[in-house]
C-alpha cells in the first residue's frame, strides 16, 4: 500500500451525525437533551436521539433524498428539528433551515432557491404556508402534516 493509499484509508469523516451516533454507543443513558413539555421536564437519551435521527434519515432516504439534496426545515426551536437535522446530515443530505415567523411569500422563496426536495414541518401553519405558495415550487408532498412527521419522531404535535 502506499503513504497516500494507507493515508487516506486513515481519514475518517466526522459529521454531527456520526457524533451522536457514537456518543449513543459510547454513553446511550446518558441525558443528551432536556426540553419542558407543559410544565415538566423531558429528558432524552443519546440513545433516543440517535434512535430518533436515524429515523428520520430513513425516512429521508424512503422518500428517495440522496447525498446532496436539501431538505427544509421548517420549525420552531424543538428536539424535532434536531432530530430531522441530524438525520438529514447522517444521510449526506443539506438541511435549510426556515423560521416560522417567515410569511408565505419568503417560504416559497427559500423553498425554490433552496432547491428543497422535502420540506419537514413543525404543525399545520407552517404546513398550511408551504401549500398556499406551493405552485412556485416543487417539493415532496409526503411532509404534508406535522402528524406524520410526530408520528415518526414519536412525539405528538404541539398546539
Amino acid at each position: 500500500m502506499t503513504a497516500l493509499a494507507q493515508q487516506t484509508a486513515a481519514i475518517t469523516t466526522v459529521t454531527v451525525a456520526s457524533r451522536v451516533r457514537e456518543r449513543a454507543q459510547r454513553m446511550p443513558d446518558r441525558v443528551a437533551l432536556r426540553e419542558k413539555d407543559f410544565g415538566v421536564w423531558q429528558q432524552v437519551t443519546w440513545e433516543g436521539y440517535w434512535d430518533k435521527a436515524e429515523l428520520v434519515g430513513h425516512a429521508l432516504l424512503a422518500l428517495g433524498i440522496e447525498p446532496g439534496d436539501r431538505v427544509a426545515v421548517h420549525s420552531e426551536n424543538r428536539r424535532e428539528w434536531l432530530y430531522s437535522d441530524i438525520g438529514a446530515v447522517a444521510v449526506r443530505a443539506v438541511t435549510v433551515g426556515l423560521y416560522p415567523t417567515n410569511p408565505a411569500s419568503e417560504v416559497a422563496y427559500l423553498l425554490s432557491h433552496s432547491g428543497s426536495r422535502v420540506l419537514i414541518a413543525d404543525d399545520q401553519e407552517q404546513v398550511d404556508k408551504a401549500l398556499e405558495v406551493s405552485t412556485s415550487f416543487r417539493i415532496s408532498s409526503a411532509s404534508s402534516t406535522s402528524s406524520r412527521a410526530a408520528s415518526a419522531t414519536g412525539t405528538r404535535p404541539r398546539n
